[in-house]
């Protein structure tokens, strides 16, 4: 009596008595070998991860269209795998784009920002900090976590739940407000 073969890859795919479970079997054969070839591309672990996620996802939709002449879909998932990769890659490029021409148009403090910063790093009277208290509550808040507290702007933008670009606008704009209600009020 000769021992009983496992399915194929494709007999577990096109298996439409018992899709759940024998998916199910063709990821626990898989699942390793998807991840070890994220790591091999540079992916992070949490990358590598959510990449073997979206591979299955997308395999388990395409299961009907696969091709049965071929066994083992070792090759198919990793060919999967690595246009997730490839888009991911896109995406990352596309946001740090995005990024770094939101931060080239944020505005910039200028002389006379910094002497309204000075102001309030130098005020005894307790002027700028009244015009301060006046200000916008966001401005209030970027403009004492960067002054007072000599914070980076991103980090400022991650305490304040904002992007990086948006946080150097208040701080900016805020002092721009202090200067000149100091400078018609000295």
């Amino acid at each position: 009596m000769s021992p009983v073969q496992p399915p194929s890859d494709a007999e577990l795919l096109l298996d439409t008595d018992d899709p759940v479970e024998t998916f199910a079997l063709l990821y626990r054969r898989h699942v390793d070998a998807i991840l070890r070839f994220c790591a091999s591309r540079g992916a992070s672990a949490d990358t590598a991860a959510d990449v073997t996620s979206e591979t299955f996802l997308s395999a388990l939709r395409k299961r009907g269209s696969y091709d049965a002449r071929y066994p083992d879909a070792r090759l198919w998932l990793i060919a999967i795998a690595s246009r997730k990769l490839i888009d991911g890659h896109r995406r990352d490029k596309g946001d740090r784009h995005r990024r770094d021409a939101l931060l080239a148009s944020a505005p910039r403090p200028t002389d006379r920002d910094r002497d309204a910063y000075d102001a309030l790093l130098q005020d005894e009277g307790g002027a700028a900090l009244d015009v301060l208290a006046d200000l916008p509550a966001a401005q209030q808040r970027a403009i004492r976590l960067r002054v007072v507290e000599d914070r980076q702007y991103a980090e400022i933008a991650r305490d304040l739940g904002l992007s990086e670009g948006t946080a150097r606008q208040h701080v900016s704009r805020g002092l721009a407000r202090l200067r000149s209600r100091l400078e018609r009020h000295p």
